[in-house]
């Protein structure tokens, strides 16, 4: 058990000090790098070959200067912590508040790595009821990390809705790109795509490319980032059944811009050429203009506007859809 000197109390794993850090991994597997300054003291379970009757657990001070990584003197691993069936065993009285203080702690470790991402959630939807009726909904979510070394983003979400029990859509989508830096602004990228939508009878389509991208601008509200490389994409149709897999060319570009201080617009566009049928060609783009509505810049009013276009889609679909969503957006940093 980590005890910090604000009183904070982490459960996790000694990994040694380095350059004035300690090294303490959560239970979920992310090492941290903590202040020797903030740490009270470490308390580390008794060795149960050692342990006597009564003995409790053994208080390590920190010391007040740490060897810098590399040296003779860096602090070894010490016996980690029994696990949640070994101690449930050992104190079935007990069981309950040791399961409850697991899961706190284990939410709590959650929480933490999940702050260190930009969290945005949109959600909209529209219902009918009279001489029409109609409910539908609009939902998405967007995850990003930014380091020093990489970015990575993930976004997920879909429409679906009715219009007198007739179903007007049903479409879902998880897309993530990883970038990992590279020199200047250059940037070498991964990215995968799965979508599914029941109009175009589309059962899903999987796609993963990777190759070179360049970002003209990475800050917090203005982003331009181009991204191309070779892929390859697969798709399963039905009504009637085909499937297709095809390698292509991908393209993309990222675009954020503050029009003023309380309004943002943004626009993707994936282009995603055959490189076997020039007949096959798909593309997506997505604008959207924000506006601001609190003074932390957490919650927001987004209008926006897709567009798929699909040269070669399955028999009596169109080649074009488009989509235009009113939704409240909240966002985290």
């Amino acid at each position: 058990m980590l005890h910090l000197k604000t009183g904070e109390e982490i459960t996790g794993y000694d990994r040694g000090f380095e350059g004035g850090n300690l090294k303490w991994e959560l239970p979920l597997g992310t090492t941290m790098q903590v202040p020797v300054g903030e740490i009270d003291f470490i308390e580390y379970p008794p060795d149960p070959a050692l342990a006597k009757e009564n003995s409790g657990p053994e208080l390590v001070p920190v010391p007040d200067e740490v060897p810098e990584s590399g040296s003779e003197e860096e602090s070894p691993e010490k016996t980690v912590e029994l696990g949640l069936p070994e101690k449930i065993f050992n104190n079935p009285v007990e069981a309950p508040e040791i399961i409850y203080e697991t899961l706190s702690d284990g939410f709590g470790q959650t929480v933490e790595v999940v702050n260190d991402w930009t969290r945005r959630v949109e959600l909209g939807g529209r219902y009918l009821e009279g001489n029409s009726q109609q409910e539908s909904v609009n939902i998405s979510a967007r995850l990003e990390k930014n380091t020093d070394r990489y970015f990575q983003q993930h976004n997920l979400g879909g429409q679906y809705g009715k219009s007198t029990d007739v179903l007007i859509s049903n479409r879902w989508f998880v897309n993530s790109t990883f970038d990992f830096k590279r020199t200047d602004n250059w940037v070498v990228f991964i990215k995968t795509k799965m979508e599914t939508d029941e109009l175009q009878r589309l059962r899903h389509r999987n796609s993963l490319s990777s190759g070179f991208g360049y970002r003209f601008f990475m800050e917090p509200k203005k982003r331009l980032i181009c991204r191309i490389g070779p892929g390859v994409t697969h798709e399963n149709f039905r009504n009637p059944d085909l499937k297709r897999t095809t390698p292509d060319m991908f393209g993309e570009y990222e675009f954020h811009w503050p029009l003023t201080d309380w309004i943002q617009y943004e626009h993707k566009t994936t282009l995603s050429p055959s490189l076997s049928d020039i007949s096959v060609f798909r593309s997506t783009s997505n604008y959207g203009v924000l506006f601001q509505l609190d003074d932390d810049s957490e919650w927001s009013f987004k209008m926006g506007l897709r567009h798929d276009y699909n040269a070669r889609p399955n028999d009596d679909r169109k080649r074009n859809d488009y989509i235009t969503t009113v939704q409240l957006v909240y966002t985290r940093k």
